[in-house]
């Protein structure tokens, strides 16, 4: 167990075999202990990344780097902010357990496994579905975060460029924190596009913004119509 700042914790499980009784722990060794059998439980596992054409398999992100098969799956709770990441072909897995939500416990779980399959430092991942530049459509994803943004900071974001669950997040209590919370990172200076990709009928957009006061990492899913389903924040 190695302890990161920001309450961040880390479990490296070395094999798969691994006695330890944590139940990420047990999970993470689920691909070689299996269903019927590890190649039925692997077929299972990435069968919706060859259906769909997205990086999504029964619901955990699936990508190949350094020649390793990589499965992943992070959870946010007010709180809390986790990741696990299972490399089955070397048989290695890394759980990452934070009492941050803030916490980059994906971050830290792809540095560890760095360490345990150096070539993973050493190779870009491939992910199906995943933008290889920032195309037109990619730019007017960036315009829109920097648009909402703008509409956030100032509390009238119009009900028809977003779904009927982000205005129900947008309550008059939660509108009014974004509000503090923008203000306090002042005007938007740069938006910058990191990569867009498919998820579970969303298009998710990554960028990086600057504000005038600090920077953060943005979110924002979008349905086919390009109506805003959420918009997330991160350091």
């Amino acid at each position: 167990m190695w302890r990161f700042a920001r309450g961040a914790s880390l479990l490296v499980v070395p094999s798969f075999r691994s006695t330890n009784g944590d139940p990420a722990a047990a999970w993470s060794r689920k691909p070689r202990q299996g269903c019927p059998g590890s190649a039925f439980w692997m077929t299972a596992l990435t069968a919706n990344l060859k259906v769909f054409n997205t990086h999504y398999g029964l619901g955990v992100h699936v990508a190949h780097a350094g020649g390793q098969l990589i499965v992943e799956h992070g959870g946010n709770v007010m709180g809390f902010a986790s990741d696990n990441l299972m490399l089955p072909q070397s048989g290695a897995a890394v759980v990452v357990l934070t009492n941050s939500y803030e916490a980059p416990a994906s971050r830290i779980a792809r540095r560890v496994a760095q360490v345990l399959v150096p070539a993973l430092a050493r190779a870009r991942p491939s992910v199906a579905g995943v933008a290889p530049r920032a195309d037109a459509a990619a730019q007017a994803a960036v315009a829109r975060i920097r648009w909402l943004l703008g509409k956030l900071a100032n509390g009238t974001v119009p009900r028809p460029a977003i779904t009927p669950d982000f205005a129900y997040l947008l309550k008059a209590r939660n509108r009014v924190r974004a509000q503090e919370s923008l203000h306090r990172l002042g005007a938007v200076l740069q938006v910058t596009w990191l990569g867009t990709e498919p998820r579970g009928g969303l298009s998710v957009t990554a960028a990086r913004v600057r504000f005038a006061h600090g920077s953060a990492t943005a979110a924002l899913y979008e349905t086919p119509a390009n109506r805003t389903a959420e918009l997330m924040l991160f350091p």
